[in-house]
């Protein structure tokens, strides 16, 4: 007896392209209470919520030379150039910048 083979069933999936996520809006921070205008470099302490969130600082027309900053609570250095710097916030909700120093030229 002759018994023919059960149809082929193929199972095309398509993978959909997933979004890149979208670059999250600068948030304007103003300085110019806390530091002086002749300043070039303040160091800053990022505390952030979540806990593995993370932050990028930069001065105006530095969006590529920004300092990251992770984790709940970090220090570093960030380059100014007046009194404005941005913000932006990569799965924080909740964000407290603390001054502690500034260099001037």
């Amino acid at each position: 007896m002759y018994m023919t083979p059960p149809p082929a069933y193929v199972l095309q999936v398509s993978a959909d392209e997933v979004d890149a996520p979208a670059d999250p809006i600068p948030i304007k921070i103003d300085i110019s209470k806390e530091i002086p205008q002749s300043a070039n470099v303040v160091t800053l302490r990022v505390t952030l919520e979540p806990g593995d969130a993370s932050a990028i600082i930069y001065a105006p027309g530095d969006e590529n030379r920004g300092t990251v900053f992770k984790g709940r609570s970090s220090i570093d250095d960030v380059r100014v150039d007046g009194p404005i710097l941005y913000i932006k916030l990569y799965g924080a909700v909740k964000y407290n910048i603390q001054y502690i120093n500034y260099r001037e030229p």
